[in-house]
């Protein structure tokens, strides 16, 4: 990340991080996001078309201006769980929002006694890997059968998964969907 110019030119001030807590403004991107406001077709066949497709390309990606203009959105309907009293929302597969809710989901099986402490950051990198482990049976639906069953298999019984949580990390297979 530090060879990377857009990543230091949004989350570095005078070539430090910006500190957690700190505000900031992302001038550029709010303005990106008027453009697309008033004309979406820019986004697929105007000049940030063209800069998405040159950032992809310099990176070694193959996307081309004909790959955005092509491009059709397909909704999915979101995907919800609860945490600690809380519902959450967010985006169905292809995307990762399965990931996030089966990790929280496990976490909410384990009171907070002190956030940032080892044992709650242990708990939490736990259930985000056990999560990740199961995020490989995943895939869009377009082409991978079962998609939705996997997702709501990935949000039923956070218990049993929990208990797999031990107080020490654990070998990688332990995480796997296998």
């Amino acid at each position: 990340m530090a060879d990377d110019s857009e990543f230091l030119k949004t989350w570095t001030r005078n070539g430090h991080i910006i500190p957690e807590g700190e505000n900031y403004q992302r001038l550029e991107y709010a303005r990106t996001l008027e453009i697309i406001g008033e004309d979406p077709m820019t986004l697929y066949e105007g000049e940030m078309g063209d800069a998405i497709v040159k950032a992809i390309q310099d990176k070694g990606g193959l996307m081309t201006k004909q790959d955005l203009i092509d491009y059709q959105p397909v909704w999915r309907d979101p995907i919800s769980s609860t945490y600690r009293g809380y519902k959450v929302t967010s985006v169905s597969a292809p995307a990762s929002g399965a990931v996030l809710l089966s990790a929280l989901g496990t976490m909410n099986e384990f009171p907070l006694k002190d956030p940032g402490s080892e044992r709650d950051n242990h708990i939490t990198i736990e259930a985000l890997r056990l999560a990740y482990g199961e995020r490989t049976a995943l895939g869009d639906p377009a082409f991978v059968k079962d998609t939705k069953e996997t997702e709501k298999r990935m949000l039923a019984d956070p218990k049993a998964k929990a208990q797999f949580i031990k107080d020490e990390t654990q070998e990688p297979e332990a995480y796997t969907n296998e």
